[in-house]
């Protein structure tokens, strides 16, 4: 039984969103995607924000959210930066069950480069820079899982991983 959050982390194209869908249905749990959250709450898309207002902004508006975050069953789909500020991965780490969608660059970059706009990123070179950046806070994830296989794969795998470890 899950008694606490479980924080998804990994890089735009991992599957957050789609895996966090996943398990919410199978474990009958809340979800929250803090992107979409936080879109809800400032009514402009994360893109806006950072025209807008700039990235300092968005990332005050993660690190709220995290704060606000009781320790209550939930799965929550965590924007690709967000544990990389603001000490916020150790919060993850505190709070719940942490598990980092892992790829290669490469695999993640073909995902996304016909999808939606990305505020970050403008090709390949940046995003391996952000990738680099980033994937050592995502290394200190309770759990990583193959972000690589099928939706269905990767859910089993979650699945699998939270029913023998489940706090």
């Amino acid at each position: 039984m899950i008694n606490k959050p479980i924080f998804l982390i990994g890089m735009m194209g991992s599957g957050k969103s789609s895996l966090a869908k996943a398990l919410s249905r199978e474990l009958s749990i809340p979800l929250l995607d803090t992107d979409l959250e936080i879109e809800k709450q400032v009514g402009l898309t994360i893109a806006q924000m950072f025209s807008k207002h700039g990235e300092a902004f968005f990332r005050a508006k993660e690190q709220e959210l995290i704060n606000s975050l009781t320790t209550e069953p939930k799965i929550v789909a965590c924007g690709g930066g967000l544990p990389c500020h603001h000490e916020l991965m150790q919060k993850l780490l505190d709070k719940g069950i942490v598990v980092y969608l892992e790829a290669p660059v490469k695999v993640l970059f073909e995902r996304i480069s016909t999808g939606k706009e990305r505020p970050l990123l403008s090709g390949f070179d940046d995003f391996n820079w952000l990738f680099a950046e980033r994937n050592a806070v995502y290394q200190q994830a309770h759990y990583s899982v193959d972000a690589r296989w099928t939706e269905q794969q990767v859910l089993s795998a979650c699945l699998e991983l939270l029913s023998t470890n489940p706090s």
